[in-house]
């Protein structure tokens, strides 16, 4: 799934940036060290309540839009 690779290189990103390690990110999200890895190598099946507790250490939450609604609020420009 192409998504979960994007998400999972931004993940990545992030958590360089923060000069945080995977083991110290999965012990602070409460999240298996190889779950954590399988998400920054576009792998695995990570539930919302782990991404959500990943993304709150990493200082993000998720953002739900409507793609439609943005796509033809661009076409009418």
């Amino acid at each position: 799934m192409e998504s979960l690779k994007n998400l999972g290189d931004e993940v990545k990103k992030r958590r360089k940036s923060l000069h945080i390690t995977q083991g110290t990110l999965a012990q602070l999200s409460g999240t298996s060290l190889r779950s954590l890895k399988d998400l920054e190598n576009g792998f695995g099946n990570p539930t919302w309540n782990q991404m959500e507790k990943i993304l709150k250490v990493l200082g993000w939450e998720f953002v739900l839009r409507n793609v439609n609604h943005e796509k033809s609020k661009s076409e009418n420009l």
